[in-house]
């Protein structure tokens, strides 16, 4: 089996080094489904981080092939010298849902178990430039605001199901988000492998599937360059964050048993908008504990802007767990059970 291109394989230790300052020792896990790009990074980090990997792939049971492509990705690590362990999680989707969205979550979670089970520093996936570009592309279809076109993190924190890790928490790294599509199957190709074909990727039912169209259609599109963009777009997004975390600490008080109180006056739409959504995080917690400012889930959108613009209005407002009354200062507290 070739090694990839020793250019490439420096790029790589750039890119993770640059995503985990100080990870020359760490031991870290693998996300390969057995693609042409969890291949390739399988490959990369195997050359890159010689004897600190370890590789999982998730088999949900959806397609009668998954089990003979986990064991191809078995063949390759074998080959390698890297442990690899296929999980298989076959708990129902969710009702209501798109099939790749629940497909994905089900992934994540049980990487991140795993990866708490073993000790990894980190799970790194196989997400690249084209990837990048294609979730820009939908995103603006859909109107995004900032948070949504800054795409996909390059570094993300997840929670681990079992309490495996000391703050239940894994860290995803994304270090091919700089390589395109056509590198990494390079990789694969040069080592002489066959990657898995995913008829889902063809499938026109699926918005990516039309998003990587029309990025294969334009030739004038440089993915690397669009995913620039997003990375930008995610730093302005971490600067609003930084700013709505100091206008929380002036403006938002704890009342205790009343809730806590927030005085909008004056505040730049975008940064209100970050605030009111520390407040629902920290108010919807379900356990107690001090204050992170950082939502379980993006709320920003449609049910946000009205829930913003009822209390501006001078109207109560409710969201999810979060009950709001407008005056001079806006006060939120849990919103009582509803009833039946």
């Amino acid at each position: 089996m070739n090694p990839p291109d020793p250019a490439l394989v420096a790029r790589f230790k750039d890119a993770l080094g640059t995503l985990m300052p100080g990870s020359d020792d760490a031991r870290l896990g693998l996300a390969v489904s057995g693609g042409p790009d969890s291949l390739a990074l399988l490959l990369l980090a195997w050359a890159a981080c010689p004897g600190r990997v370890e590789a999982a792939t998730v088999d949900h049971g959806l397609r009668p092939e998954a089990g003979a492509e986990a064991e191809m990705v078995q063949g390759v690590c074998d080959r390698l010298g890297v442990r690899h362990v296929t999980l298989r999680r076959s708990a129902p989707l969710a009702q209501g849902r798109g099939v790749q969205a629940a497909a994905r979550e089900l992934r994540y979670t049980a990487m991140a178990s795993w990866c708490g089970e073993r000790r990894l520093a980190a799970l790194l996936t196989g997400h690249h430039a084209d990837d990048q570009a294609e979730t820009l592309l939908m995103r603006l279809r859909r109107g995004a605001g900032i948070d949504g076109l800054a795409g996909v993190r390059p570094v993300r924190p997840i929670a681990a199901p079992e309490a495996s890790l000391p703050d239940r928490r894994v860290v995803v790294l994304r270090p091919l988000l700089g390589f395109t599509r056509a590198e990494l199957a390079a990789v694969a190709g040069r080592a002489g492998l066959d990657p898995v074909d995913d008829p889902s990727n063809r499938d026109a039912g699926y918005d990516r599937t039309h998003a990587r169209r029309l990025l294969a259609e334009t030739g004038w599109i440089d993915p690397r360059r669009i995913a620039a963009s997003a990375a930008n777009l995610a730093e302005a997004a971490h600067a609003l964050d930084w700013a709505a975390r100091q206008e929380f600490a002036r403006r938002v008080r704890d009342d205790g048993a009343q809730g806590l109180t927030f005085d909008p006056e004056g505040l730049p739409g975008e940064i209100l908008r970050r605030v009111v959504e520390f407040i629902l995080a920290d108010i919807a917690r379900p356990a107690p504990g001090p204050a992170c400012h950082t939502p379980a889930a993006p709320l920003r959108g449609p049910e946000l802007s009205r829930f913003i613009a009822r209390l501006t209005a001078g109207r109560t407002a409710t969201l999810g767990r979060v009950l709001a009354r407008p005056g001079l200062r806006w006060r939120f507290t849990v919103a009582p059970p509803r009833r039946t």
